[in-house]
């Protein structure tokens, strides 16, 4: 997606002030914000430096150049005097239930969630209703998805405080899933990217104690709503078999505690780790942990336990780096195994 700039003018006086932010050159990122009464400005989200210090000009604008920046999809915001802020120059917004962050892409590279012209499937925004409470889900449907035979479908959740959006917004999963089918690496599947916070958590509550709630409403969710909507309106294989969920961080937990309605569960960082996983034999599990966990033990046991039940459960080490760019990579490398996955009657 090529990126999207607003220009905005300012009247200050009889002088127009035309800011451009963010601006692309030569790999070199500059951003700017009028803020004239604002005493400290930073940028939040500069890849490889976290927050940045910003400079004032007369006029009030505060600017930074920084770079270079290797291609990718990269978000940010801006901090004014503490007040954290997306830039109101940039029309491009990562969705989340925050306050939500800018977004800016830095074009070239070779991964899957560039657009190569692959054919293209379609995405659906789908609003219903769970235990009296309005939800909503984006369902992504492969090219000829009406005309093919009955096809598996992959439940993809995201990390803590993104929505349902979030995956094709930011992270752009019916691109990737467009190009692996594309390439014949991955068979025709449907994503379902569901709202992965049906509770909305309390002032002062513990963190750990929500993850824990909310992960249970969530099974609850999909066993009682998502799962069988899914299966009524789109051309999907109706049996545990041909069901899988893939989660990460939040998310992560969230596949692992959901596992009862899926034949396949791949978790990447959990953010919390479950004593036991509820899979049977014969089921597949793919565990994948940052060399920096400090919950690699639990998940080396939890990994253990599943195999001696029949399950094939297998745990790998993720890259560190860029966040999202590690979650579209392991997007692209674990769906074609996850729908490959042996199936059961």
């Amino acid at each position: 997606m090529r990126l999207l700039v607003l220009l905005v003018a300012v009247i200050a006086g009889e002088r127009l002030i035309v800011l451009n932010s963010p601006e692309l050159a030569d790999g070199m990122v500059t951003f700017r914000l009028r803020a004239p009464r604002a005493k400290e400005v930073l940028v939040d989200g500069v890849p490889g430096r976290r927050r940045v210090e910003m400079a004032r000009d007369p006029q009030g604008v505060w600017s930074v150049r920084v770079g270079p920046v290797a291609p990718g999809i990269y978000d940010y915001a801006f901090v004014v005097d503490g007040l954290r802020m997306p830039d109101p120059q940039n029309p491009w917004t990562k969705p989340s239930h925050g306050a939500g962050a800018s977004v800016f892409e830095v074009p070239g590279g070779g991964g899957d969630h560039v657009d190569r012209g692959a054919a293209r499937g379609a995405v659906v925004v789908m609003d219903y209703r769970w235990r009296g409470r309005a939800r909503r889900l984006h369902v992504y449907t492969p090219p000829g998805h009406d005309r093919a035979a009955a096809l598996p479908v992959v439940y993809l959740l995201h990390g803590y405080s993104d929505s349902d959006a979030t995956w094709t917004g930011f992270g752009r999963a019916h691109v990737i899933a467009d190009n692996l089918i594309a390439d014949r690496r991955c068979p025709p599947v449907v994503l379902v990217m569901p709202d992965g916070h049906p509770l909305e958590p309390h002032d002062g509550q513990a963190r750990g104690a929500y993850l824990v709630a909310n992960a249970d409403a969530l099974a609850a969710e999909l066993r009682e709503e998502i799962v069988p909507l899914v299966e009524r309106r789109f051309h999907v294989a109706r049996d545990r078999g041909n069901r899988a969920v893939l989660g990460f961080a939040m998310g992560a937990h969230q596949a692992l505690v959901a596992a009862p309605s899926f034949h396949a569960i791949a978790a990447v960082s959990p953010e919390l780790v479950p004593d036991r996983v509820d899979a049977r034999r014969g089921d597949q599990v793919l565990l994948a942990m940052l060399p920096t966990s400090q919950d690699r033990p639990a998940v080396d046991r939890l990994a253990a336990a599943l195999t001696s039940a029949g399950v094939a459960a297998s745990v790998t080490t993720a890259d560190t780096g860029d966040l999202w760019r590690l979650w579209r990579e392991r997007l692209a490398a674990l769906l074609p195994r996850l729908v490959a996955a042996p199936r059961r009657p």
